[in-house]
């Protein structure tokens, strides 16, 4: 299924996945102390560097780690590397339907992900989620276990661009 997103919309969906990406790296349990640290080292008189961040972060914590929840077992349903690389698909207009959805899914379920309610960005934001058939009120439980059905392939895909490379 293709989705036809404006720029300012994909922009939206890309920002969303690696503000989700951040925000459980600085609270998780294992990695936010050591998180912390490296973004205030990613951050410069420019601004914050998330590239830079996740590099520190992806080697001194692997690129597949998987940031766990604060208030729970749970883990984020994307490695460092997985999250970089479909939030780069997204920005770049080279995501599947799949890839979007479960970008959706992200941003529309993770904590740290969502805009601020009422801010620039909110009304652009929902109106996405809407045209992606997200409902940001479900609750839904599964999200997790839907971003990680939909991205087998991207999965595989990343493991083996990472295997080459090597």
């Amino acid at each position: 299924m293709a989705h036809r997103l404006t720029c300012a919309q994909r922009r939206l969906l890309a920002d969303g996945v690696r503000a989700g990406l951040v925000g459980w790296l600085l609270t998780c349990p294992v990695a936010g102390r050591h998180c912390l640290v490296l973004r205030a080292r990613s951050t410069t008189i420019l601004g914050f560097s998330f590239s830079r961040f996740v590099t520190a972060a992806a080697n001194h914590f692997g690129r597949d780690y998987h940031p766990r929840s604060p208030g729970a077992a749970g883990t984020f349903p994307l490695s460092i590397e997985e999250a970089c690389a479909l939030a780069n698909d997204v920005e770049l207009e080279l995501a599947t339907g799949d890839e979007i959805q479960a970008a959706a899914l992200v941003v529309a379920h993770a904590p740290f992900a969502q805009p601020g309610i009422g801010g620039p960005d909110w009304h652009p934001y929902t109106t996405m989620l809407d045209r992606l058939g997200i409902d940001i009120l479900d609750g839904d439980p599964a999200w997790k276990n839907r971003v990680r059905d939909r991205l087998r392939a991207f999965r595989r895909h990343v493991a083996a661009v990472h295997a080459a490379a090597e």
